[in-house]
Parts: C-alpha cells; structure tokens; sequence
C-alpha cells in the first residue's frame, strides 16, 4: 500500500514538472457569435488545469505555460454571456477567437434616496421636471408662482410677469440657455418671450445677483434649463397637450433628441410647441378681443468628445396677443363710467379671431457654446450669443396716416438686435477651493418705426469680474467682485434738430456669503451683496401714448443708476 502510495506521488510530481516546464500559449479575443463585436470582461475557464481569466476592455485573453496537446476553453456563464465548451489545439497557430452568444439582461429597478443639502449662500429655489410638467400649459410667469416668495401680475390673457420680492421688468434677468434674455422688456404688459415647456429646470436666485449676469440683476435672476442634449442615446421624445375650458384652447408641444452618428459624439435636439386661445370670458359676460395665438420653436446640434464640446442652438418665438377693447379709454368721462358699471359697454362674442387693439411679439435667439477641458482641473467656455425682439402694436383708433391705415401696418413698431459675448475660466485649484474668472460684452441697437414713443439708441455693455468658492464638508464660503460699463446713445428729434445724447455709467457689484450645516437636517446660510443697473432708455427718453398700457409717459434725462444693498439671512430644515 506505502509503495502505491508512493508511486503516484512521483507520478503527479512528475506531470507537474512537466507542466512547469510547458511553453505554449493560449491567446484570442472573446467576440460576439453574430457582430464579432469584442466581448469584454468575459470570465474564462480551462476545466483540466483549474486556470481562470478575465478578458480585458477589448475582449483579449492569454493563457501562457500550456503544454502541447488539446484544452477545452469555457466561457463561464455570467451577465451578457451565454455557457460554451471550446476545444482548442496546442500550439495554436496564430490568434484564437472565441465566439459566443452574448445577451442584454434588465436589471430590476434599484432606487436609492437620500437627502443632499445644496450649500449656497444665496436663497436658490429649483423647479424640476417632475412640478414643470404638472403645469405645462401654463405660461412661465405661472409655472415661476410655485416659487416662495414670487408673485406674478396679469395684464393679459397670457401677459404673466414673474415679481421677486416686489421686482420685475428691468430688475430682474431672464437666462434662457445660458442666454441673457433681451426683449422690451421695460414695460408691465412685456412678458418674457420663452417657451417654458422647452424648460426642465426653472432656477430662482432671489437678491442682488450681477456678479455672473451683469447689471440689472437687483432684484434676482431666472435662469431657464432645457433638457441636455443626448450624448450616445438612441432616438427618444414625447408629446404632451393640455386644454382649458375658458376660451376653448389648448397647448401642444414635442421634442424629439439622440445622438446623430454611432460613436455617440454628435447628438440633436427639435423642439416645437403651439397655443391657441379664445375670447375669454368671466362668470358673467364675455371679455372682448381676448384671444390669443401663441407658436415656438427650436433646434440643438453638439459635439462632445473627452477635451471639447459645442454645441449651436436657435429658437424662434411668436404670439400674437388681444387687448381688452375696454382698456382703451379716451378721456375721465368714460373712464369714470367704466369704473362704475358693472359690465363694460362693448360685449364680446366667442371667436378666435384677433382684433385691434392687438400685438405681435416675434423673438429669435442664436446661440453658440464653446467649451475645452484644458485637464481635469481648468476648463475654459465661451458663450456668443444673437437675439432680435420685434414688437408691433395696432391701436384701436384709425391710424395717423391713411395709406398706413389701408397697408394695415403697426402704429407703432420696434426692434431690437443684442450681441453678445462671454469669456470665462474655472479653475479647481484642489478639493475645498475653485474660482472663475470672466470677461462679457454685449452690443445693442433699437430702431422704432410709426407713432415715436422709445428712440433709437445704441448701447455698449462690458464687464469683468472674479468669484472664489470653499467648500468643506459643513461650510461653504463664497465670495466676487465685478465691474461693468454701460454706455448708451439715443437718437431723435428735438423739434427740427436731431440730438444724441450720451450716458456713461459704471459701478461695482460684490458678494459675500457663507453657509453652514448644523447635524444632518438644518442648514443656516448668510449672504451680502450689493448690485446696480443704469436707467433704461425708457426711463430718460420716453415720450408718447405706451399703447399697451394706455398711458401717456415720459422720461427724465437725468436720472442716474440704481444701487441695492441686499442681506439675507435664511435656514431650511
């Protein structure tokens, strides 16, 4: 027994020996039986010499020291891989390919939920997706409402401003993809020209906020999100509607996006929405020349590789809007009388037709995004933007000139070309600290045609500032500086004399602000920040009947820019 014992000792000694001393290789790609696409991470197996492997990101594989003779190569069953027995001959003659069956398996739905604090200093305030398509119809003024502490004023059917703390118009800047929304926006009945259904993310800074958008923003900033663009995603989309009972209109809206070329590099995106209303009506009677039409559209292409990214966009923009024939009143006697009477004097019938008093609003917006990833830690963007804001507006009385009246051409038209251009720089100098840096421009021109009430005017804009942010696990500490020039040119007549007054104004905008979790549900943040805006042109040198608001106003010349000086002092739990 002690001698057969031994002699099988020497027997597997001897085989071991001999296998130690084989020299032969086993190597291939593991490929997809019907693509011969490279599987990766493919687990592999020789069964007789217990060997394991696991192939690399391209499906390689190599077994080195075989000896001479046949293997059988086995895939061992995993996730996307199907069980197969390969029989291999040693010495092979070159690469062995190893082909199996490879499948896509679903995974169940994992959720995994947790409560995050987003440490800024200022009030911010976020409406997702999810709340934005509960609202889709409605227009952005009403969709920004479910913000606290905003509020919104009507002077239309769907004439809906955004208020933040008691500011709006030219207190308050509209970012629409990265874009600084200019329009005419000066006046109460001039809602912001975007379609929010293009949005899925509306942002609210409430206080002084100039340091990344330039003057104006004194009372708080806006900033509306589109969807991003689908970066290695296949074709996808949906389609959402909504109606309303008074006025018998609706909404429809879609957006189609995915990547363009295999590689996942390139990717699109096509937005369209259209809004039709009637004449509105209250519990009692129907309100008079209150329809509405509302159309958009847009377009997205991008690249985007590991260094670089761009990406063009453009959106048109368009509504046509009634005004309530009853606003419209010529002296104290009718207004009196309308004051008083319980319904106005011109009853309105159902129709979707559009009458005068009206106006047409057309705003279209290019938009161009650079960005290069100089390493992990600095990237440098650059944002170039074109906008043009026609307004026209068709009083309710004849015009002042007949042939004007026969074309059927605006009273009163204006329109606004802005340029503009941004340069920044973000650097992470290491875990707890950033900073950017930035350089912005914008040019601006204004032409009026028909009944004078806003000049011509040219307007030059150029601004630079600094921010830096640490951040540690409990505490945030941020803090800027920017500067900005504006200087603005009108253009018109003082009596038979053509004028062109110049403005110049410049100021400084800072923040500081700090915030600090306190346990794992309390968060207390502190903010100071001082920003500015010069007059609008409005404002020095308007002069004439503003049709919208039926109102006679004039400008003053000498006004001189505004300042707030804005603290806050908040805590969520």
């Amino acid at each position: 027994m002690k001698f057969i014992v031994f002699s099988a000792s020497l027997l597997v000694a001897a085989c071991s020996f001999a296998q130690q001393n084989c020299k032969e290789q086993l190597h291939g790609v593991v490929r997809d039986h019907h693509t011969l696409q490279p599987v990766p991470f493919a687990r592999l197996l020789i069964p007789e010499l217990d060997l394991q492997q696991t192939a690399d990101s391209t499906g390689y594989f190599s077994f080195p020291g075989l000896c001479p003779g046949t293997v059988v190569l086995r895939c061992i069953p995993h996730f996307g891989c199907e069980p197969v027995d390969v029989i291999a001959t040693i010495p092979t003659s070159g690469q062995f390919d190893l082909l199996v069956e490879t499948h896509v398996t679903d995974l169940d739905e994992l959720v995994v939920s947790a409560v995050r604090f987003r440490k800024e200093t200022q009030t911010v305030s976020r409406i997702h997706a999810l709340d934005l398509s509960a609202v889709s119809g409605n227009t952005l003024g009403e969709q920004l409402a479910r913000v606290p502490g905003m509020t919104t004023f009507n002077t239309g059917s769907s004439i809906v401003k955004p208020v933040i703390n008691g500011m709006h118009s030219n207190r308050i800047v509209v970012v629409n993809n990265g874009i600084r929304q200019e329009g005419q926006q000066w006046g109460s009945e001039h809602a912001p020209e975007i379609d929010p259904n293009l949005a899925t993310e509306l942002v609210v800074v409430q206080g002084a906020a100039g340091l990344q958008y330039g003057p104006d923003a004194i009372g708080g900033v806006i900033l509306v999100h589109p969807s991003a663009l689908s970066y290695g995603k296949s074709l996808s989309g949906w389609v959402k509607s909504e109606a309303h009972s008074n006025g018998r209109g609706g909404m429809l809206s879609g957006l189609v996006n995915g990547s363009l070329l295999p590689s996942g590099k390139w990717a699109y995106r096509v937005h369209g929405t259209a809004r039709i209303n009637g004449t509105q009506h209250t519990p009692d009677y129907l309100v008079k020349n209150t329809a509405m039409q509302e159309y958009s559209f847009s377009g997205a292409t991008g690249y985007k590789s590991t260094r670089f990214e761009a990406d063009a966009f453009y959106s048109l923009y368009a509504t046509k809007l009634g005004i309530f024939t009853g606003s419209h009143i010529g002296n104290l006697t009718d207004l009196n009388e309308a004051f008083q009477a319980k319904e106005p004097k011109d009853k309105g019938v159902f129709t979707y037709e559009i009458e005068n008093p009206r106006q047409f609003v057309q705003h279209q917006v290019g938009r161009l995004f650079l960005r290069w990833n100089w390493n992990e830690r600095v990237k440098t963007t650059l944002l170039a933007g074109y906008q043009h804001n026609l307004r026209q507006e068709f009083d309710n009385h004849a015009s002042y000139n007949d042939s004007i009246e026969a074309l059927g051409l605006p009273d009163f038209e204006l329109n606004l070309w802005t340029t503009n251009a941004e340069l920044k720089t973000s650097i992470v100098h290491s875990k707890r600290f950033r900073s950017t840096a930035g350089l912005s421009g914008l040019k601006q021109e204004n032409a009026y045609d028909g009944r004078f009430f806003i000049p011509n005017f040219r307007k030059f804009q150029g601004g630079a500032y600094y921010t830096g942010l640490v951040e540690t696990l409990l505490w945030q500490l941020e803090g800027g500086l920017r500067y900005d020039v504006s200087m603005l040119t009108a253009y018109y007549y003082k009596g038979n004399t053509l004028v062109s007054p110049e403005r110049t104004f410049g100021h400084l905008s800072a923040a500081a602000g700090a915030s600090r979790i306190i346990g794992h549900h309390w968060l207390v943040k502190l903010n100071f920040g001082t920003a500015w805006r010069p007059p609008s042109v409005n404002e020095l040198y308007s002069n004439g009947l503003h049709h919208g608001a039926a109102a006679i106003e004039r400008g003053n010349e000498q006004l001189s820019k505004e300042i707030v000086y804005n603290l806050q002092l908040g805590t969520q739990y």
